[in-house]
């Protein structure tokens, strides 16, 4: 099981400081991981999973921080053509919720 699936585990429990422990876990592995092999888009999507995790577990001053990193993420990506099952859903679930809190998309 992976630290993304804990962390959504314990989210649903409401224990939002274990989701935070598991959520920042699993983005140090996937930050490592697109660091390695940057031309694996699914490595990017998956980074770009645990950036929107953090900021449904980070509310606050850092929505607009972890809601940016995950949209320079896809961005290219969408640019470029790159078909990948997650990546039109999320980017509606991060532009969406850049427009209700005032950025630019």
């Amino acid at each position: 099981m992976s630290y993304n699936n804990v962390g959504n585990i314990y989210k649903a429990m409401g224990e939002g400081n274990k989701a935070l422990e598991f959520f920042e876990k699993s983005l140090k592995v996937r930050q490592d991981l697109v660091s390695k092999e940057p031309q694996r888009s699914d490595f990017r999507v998956d980074l770009a999973i645990s950036c929107w995790n953090m900021f449904n577990i980070c509310p606050g001053e850092d929505e607009i921080k972890w809601l940016t990193q995950a949209k320079n993420i896809l961005q290219p990506m969408r640019e470029a053509g790159l078909l990948h099952a997650q990546l039109e859903q999320l980017w509606g679930y991060v532009k969406e919720a850049l427009e209700k809190r005032g950025a630019s998309v």
